[in-house]
């Protein structure tokens, strides 16, 4: 039997769409509370984010780059969609795992 990633393809791909829109609404200017319920979302992607971005920018600049501003709304849309897509993998072994076929006596 096949495991079939509804779930997982389903909720990757909006929670990507999600976290696209909230940062457009971030960047133009709707900051605070979107950014924090940003951050909240995204756990995975605001705890490696940063360390990321350091890696290939000079991390000791206040004021980032625009296109170290990109890199980083980039990567906090594709781990969002990956950490939800995780989570939809996970949902869809349990169904797979509940649907399990039972051998009958008769």
């Amino acid at each position: 039997m096949t495991m079939k990633l509804r779930w997982a393809i389903a909720l990757g791909i909006i929670a990507a769409a999600i976290t696209f829109c909230l940062v457009l609404a971030v960047r133009a200017g709707h900051g605070s509370g979107v950014f924090r319920i940003l951050t909240f979302v995204n756990y995975l992607g605001m705890t490696f984010g940063p360390n990321l971005v350091g890696k290939f920018f000079d991390p000791r600049r206040f004021i980032p780059l625009p296109t170290e501003a990109l890199v980083f709304d980039i990567f906090l849309v594709l781990t969002s969609g990956l950490q939800w897509f995780l989570l939809g993998a996970f949902i869809d072994l349990l169904q797979l795992r509940s649907k399990k076929p039972t051998l009958t006596t008769h």
